[in-house]
């Protein structure tokens, strides 16, 4: 367990009165310490017990999980936090390009469509995105890599290749990108319950696809904000409103929708080659940088 002194993010204190003074404020008013910006994530996502994890589609890409200690199964491939829930700790995986990869996408290829229309695209294609797969290394690579010169890449291009399967690669390579992430957060802590959150979460078919690749339920919570809206739970346990963060996500939080993996669209064979794509052209990426 974590040391006593740091044991609890949601620590509770008083203001300081010459404080108090400066600010206007007559009574003397509870201080609560807040949290990172993931651990504030998670707790507004409810993760508030072990085998909990959360999936976030933002600009990069998280898979955030609740540990209740570090165990010997635990690597340097991803970064443990003292977490905002006492006595907790939060492992976190990070992929550098998530939603900003789509986003890219819609920026430099197809400036005329709206998000709206990229998910109708992609609804065109197929699963598998007629055989083009996309590395979302657009600005290098954090986990599992750590490689800087990562770089990102169209695998497939053919003459009958269009624009609905170029949206729908970016999003399965995106969703191969968590499936590593997921990987290296299940290889020491089993995960039973997973939620999707972040601007990718609105999209259907974005979040159908990361389901099916990583073959896990997941579900969206009546909440996007889940920062800001973590910070609001952790000020709402430090001053009493609830007992517990457990009460808080009871209360708070619920399920609006859910994504159920699809056993008919298996993207084992597809995941191989994502891989495989990395290894043939890792030192061709470090050649590039230096050219």
């Amino acid at each position: 367990m974590l040391p006593d002194a740091i044991e609890s993010t949601a620590t509770v204190g008083n203001i300081l009165p010459e404080l108090a003074r400066s600010l206007g404020l007559n009574d003397v008013v509870k201080v609560v310490a807040g949290g990172a910006d993931n651990s504030c994530a998670a707790i507004g996502n409810g993760i508030v017990t072990e085998g909990q994890a959360v999936v976030s589609v933002g600009t990069s890409g998280t898979v955030v999980a609740f540990l209740n200690d570090i165990n010997a199964k635990v690597t340097g491939d991803v970064h443990l936090f003292n977490y905002s829930y006492p006595g907790g700790i939060y492992a976190m995986s990070v992929m550098l390009s998530a939603g900003e990869a789509l986003n890219w996408l819609r920026r430099s290829l197809m400036p005329e469509l709206s998000f709206e229309d990229m998910n109708a695209l992609a609804e065109q294609s197929p699963a598998g995105a007629n055989r083009l797969v996309f590395l979302p290394y657009i600005f290098g690579e954090r986990c599992p890599y750590s490689d800087a010169d990562a770089r990102g890449v169209f695998f497939g291009l053919s003459g009958t290749t269009d624009k609905a399967d170029m949206v729908r690669a970016v999003m399965e390579g995106v969703a191969f990108g968590f499936k590593d992430l997921f990987g290296l957060v299940t290889e020491f802590v089993p995960l039973n319950e997973v939620y999707i959150t972040g601007g990718g979460a609105k999209s259907d078919i974005w979040g159908r696809i990361i389901a099916d690749v990583l073959g896990v339920r997941l579900s969206v919570l009546n909440i996007e904000e889940g920062p800001a809206f973590g910070a609001a739970l952790i000020a709402a346990v430090g001053s009493g409103v609830f007992a517990n963060f457990e009460e808080a996500k009871g209360k708070a939080l619920s399920v609006v929708k859910t994504y159920e993996p699809d056993k008919n669209n298996n993207y084992d064979k597809l995941y191989g080659v994502y891989k495989s794509l990395y290894t043939a052209n890792k030192k061709i990426f470090g050649e590039l940088a230096g050219a």
